[in-house]
């Protein structure tokens, strides 16, 4: 009965939608020029053994809080280490977290968010409470206690994060099914046999992916943002493995006479930051149905 529900109401062919939102994200220049230096970004991180053009675990004594010059591009910091390679180095941990982080956020949020608009009744009320009693506790402090329990560590804070993080998915899935699961090709496809699951995954999810593809790319940024809160409060990455929160925390003791040791990895957080709220914004206007 769910092939037969399948043939009566068929779903807008992927590939077309996919074209058609691409040609949109095309014509808008910032959210091209975002995309761009975050592909750049993610292959120069997959890359950086390569291309390192020093040893960023490795200090050179003789040259400690050198200033940039023609042999350390970006400087030392107070190992002598040099700057660039860590800063190069860093953006694999600062973008995984990123990255990773949310997809998990958005496998745990999506199912739970879809279950509850689609069933209804006690399953969404049990499940809306739960995420009132999660959205009440203050984030950077769970993150804070949790990074203490679990210990330093990228997959540590992926996990801290995943936590409470999925609520704002859960939420907003579950909003666009409550909105969905009263029109008449889904309950057609439940009339004509469908079961929870092939619903949700076959009409629910394909039309309420929207904002949540939205919500994935600006969530990027702020858990960027929060691994580097965490590093620079010592709870994040553990040394000697460089992450750019760990390197504005390392130079802060030295803003005065070694300025780039902050400025540097500050300033490459804030553009990749920057570049991420880009793209979000232009997919955003790209994937709205009333826009061109």
């Amino acid at each position: 009965m769910a092939v037969t529900a399948a043939r009566a109401f068929p779903v807008q062919h992927s590939s077309g939608l996919a074209r058609k939102i691409w040609e949109r994200l095309r014509r808008r220049k910032a959210g091209m020029f975002a995309l761009t230096m975050i592909l750049l970004q993610i292959v120069l991180a997959l890359i950086a053994p390569l291309i390192l053009p020093h040893d960023p675990l490795k200090g050179d004594y003789a040259s400690v809080l050198q200033p940039p010059s023609a042999q350390y591009l970006l400087g030392t910091d107070d190992l002598g280490r040099d700057v660039l390679s860590r800063l190069i180095l860093g953006s694999r941990v600062s973008m995984a977290v990123g990255i990773f982080s949310q997809l998990t956020i958005v496998l745990i949020g999506i199912p739970v968010g879809a279950l509850s608009g689609l069933m209804g009744g006690w399953v969404d009320y049990v499940i809306m409470r739960i995420i009132d009693v999660l959205s009440s506790l203050p984030s950077l402090l769970l993150y804070i206690l949790l990074m203490i329990v679990l210990g330093a560590g990228m997959w540590n804070i992926i996990l801290a994060m995943s936590i409470t993080g999925w609520i704002g998915i859960a939420r907003l899935v579950r909003g666009q099914v409550l909105s969905l699961k009263a029109t008449d090709y889904v309950r057609a496809a439940r009339g004509m046999g469908g079961n929870t699951w092939w619903v949700i995954s076959r009409h629910l999810l394909r039309n309420s992916m929207t904002p949540v593809i939205v919500a994935l790319t600006l969530g990027v940024p702020g858990a960027m943002f929060a691994e580097a809160g965490l590093s620079l409060l010592g709870l994040g990455i553990a040394p000697p493995t460089p992450s750019w929160g760990q390197m504005i925390g390392a130079g802060t003791p030295y803003f005065r006479t070694n300025w780039y040791l902050i400025a540097f990895p500050s300033f490459t957080l804030t553009l990749t930051i920057l570049f991420w709220m880009m793209l979000g914004e232009a997919l955003q206007e790209a994937l709205d149905p009333t826009g061109s």
